[in-house]
């Protein structure tokens, strides 16, 4: 087993790999990123997110999970009011794409979600990633602005807190 520990562009991307795997064919995290990183209205609508740049032969992407240092559930206002909260913020839609809701607190710091991938090849090796999306409090927002503790993106009511420590 090769363990690799790999910092780029602001994400931390550890690769797990097992198996014989040819040099070309190599499962690789290192060169992950997200189609959007940064989304600046905050409009409650949900926008999609591709996962980019695993390489590898045969890559399935094929587990998340979205967590937000806010937590969810804001009220829904306007004429197309369905439900009194806008909970899930997050939708797992498959195959190295997902859906964010553009939603932060008026009072925070802007919303960041924290996504993690799993993903796998033809020849069974596995690679894991961490990426961040971030909705801006204002255009002018730093975008890494994270706070604790998370709560799951994916959860409709009572959405549990991430463990910690």
């Amino acid at each position: 087993m090769v363990i690799g520990v790999v910092t780029a562009i602001g994400f931390l991307a550890l690769g797990l790999q097992t198996g014989p795997v040819a040099a070309a064919e190599t499962l690789s995290c290192a060169n992950e990123e997200l189609s959007k990183t940064v989304i600046k209205k905050h409009n409650k609508k949900f926008k999609k997110i591709e996962v980019l740049g695993i390489v590898g032969d045969g890559v399935t992407v094929e587990r998340f999970s979205i967590w937000q240092d806010e937590p969810g559930g804001g009220k829904v206002t306007g004429k197309k009011k369905k439900e009194n909260q806008t909970s899930p913020d997050a939708k797992i839609i498959g195959d190295g794409n997902f859906k964010v809701r553009a939603e932060r607190r008026n009072n925070g710091d802007g919303r960041v979600y924290h996504i993690s991938i799993r993903a796998t090849d033809a020849q069974n090796a596995i690679c894991v990633a961490f990426l961040k999306v971030s909705v801006l409090k204002n255009k002018n927002a730093d975008p890494d602005v994270a706070g604790l503790p998370l709560f799951d993106s994916t959860c409709k009511r009572d959405c549990p807190k991430a463990p910690t420590g």
